[in-house]
């Protein structure tokens, strides 16, 4: 009875052996490289329990090269939300990039350059009937996803007004603000200058 056993015992990892080798060779390597870039993810960014606190979302994001993800992503439902987008991207170079926070809120499908002077545009700006400013720029070689959120976007963006032309009285806090992106890669603001505003008044936009 014993010798069947080993002879069934035998014949099964023949069988297993068989079956391991008649594997085709692409369904092999694209199994190894599934395994490899899922290695690779979990070394940039390990995938984290509902149950992880603050402070294990900001050691996970401790050593990525933009520090402004630490400031930005304080949960675990925004960590999975961005590990997502870094998987899809390429988690290695969404860790080295100066740039991930930013890549991130505005949805691209891969790192941006940084921002340098001159790079963010106005191309539009229209006053309306009721005292707001509607603006429209652009930020040179970055197509702003349609998706991409208001929360976020401002984050990035910052539009500052100011009673004259002083660079000293520009601030966010002399006027209401809200952004949101167009259907073509920019970014629409509507801007409400302050109640006691005259005539004229000025702003600018900025990427923070």
């Amino acid at each position: 009875m014993s010798n069947l056993l080993k002879l069934g015992a035998f014949s099964a990892l023949a069988l297993a052996g068989l079956f391991a080798s008649a594997m085709p060779v692409g369904v092999k390597m694209a199994m190894h490289g599934r395994a490899t870039a899922q290695a690779a993810v979990n070394a940039a960014f390990p995938e984290l329990s509902a149950a992880a606190t603050p402070a294990d979302v900001a050691e996970a994001l401790g050593a990525a090269a933009d520090d402004t993800l630490v400031d930005n992503i304080t949960n675990v439902a925004e960590y999975a939300e961005f590990r997502e987008w870094a998987k899809s991207v390429g988690a290695v170079t969404v860790k080295s990039s100066d740039t991930a926070w930013l890549s991130y809120v505005v949805g691209a499908v891969g790192v941006v350059p940084m921002p340098q002077d001159g790079d963010l545009a106005i191309d539009d700006i229209v006053l309306g009937s009721d005292g707001k400013l509607d603006a429209v720029f652009s930020l040179n070689g970055v197509n702003i996803d349609s998706a991409a959120l208001e929360s976020r976007l401002k984050t990035v963006f910052g539009v500052e007004g100011a009673a004259s032309l002083d660079k000293n009285e520009f601030s966010e806090k002399n006027i209401g603000l809200s952004l949101m992106p167009t259907r073509d890669g920019r970014v629409r603001a509507r801007i409400t200058p302050p109640a006691e505003a005259e005539s004229s008044f000025f702003m600018r936009a900025k990427v923070k």
